[in-house]
């Protein structure tokens, strides 16, 4: 089963044994997709991804990354990583060949504490620390962290919302923990 895509011959034709018709299964639909090396750790089977069309650029399409190739491919002199995300069923018209880009999303934390990745402190032996307004003066804190990206990292426990934290070793500087 499946939807007829091509056909690469006419009525009289002569046909050789290559192939004439090309069939594709819309039922599931597939983006294929390359990121930059950098970003192998995030591009894993089974993250959740979400792909926007140039065509349809209001709309955000939910999915998952289904395949990732094992070797590195070059795109115009730079190394890349490909792979597939499955998007989840939809009901939008989508065509063969449109161009798309792709978020992969690698981890959540809904109502999370962050601070800046500047305020970590890290300790030996593991852990980090942040610098904390207590009493009217900084004063070091162990903190656990999760998740954590270029800009800023998740605080499980160790400091509360509304703290103020110095993005400094010297504390000079100050921020606010937001929620």
């Amino acid at each position: 089963d499946g939807t007829i895509m091509t056909v690469s011959a006419v009525v009289g034709d002569n046909v050789t044994s290559s192939a004439i018709i090309t069939m594709g299964d819309l039922s599931k639909l597939y983006v294929e997709t390359s990121m930059d090396e950098s970003d192998y750790q995030t591009f894993q089977v089974g993250n959740a991804a979400e792909v926007t069309f140039n065509a349809l650029p209001n709309q955000v399409f939910k999915g998952k990354v289904i395949e990732v190739d094992p070797a590195l491919t070059t795109t115009n002199g730079t190394s890349v990583v490909t792979g597939q995300v499955q998007l989840d069923p939809t009901q939008a018209k989508l065509l063969m060949g449109m161009t798309a880009s792709v978020t992969v999303i690698a981890g959540q934390a809904q109502d999370a504490v962050l601070v800046p990745i500047a305020a970590l402190h890290p300790q030996t032996g593991g852990g980090y620390t942040v610098n904390v307004m207590r009493s009217g003066k900084f004063t070091s804190v162990p903190v656990q962290v999760g998740l954590q990206d270029l800009v800023n990292a998740e605080v499980l426990s160790g400091l509360q919302p509304g703290d103020v934290v110095s993005t400094s070793s010297s504390a000079n500087r100050n921020g606010t923990v937001t929620p």
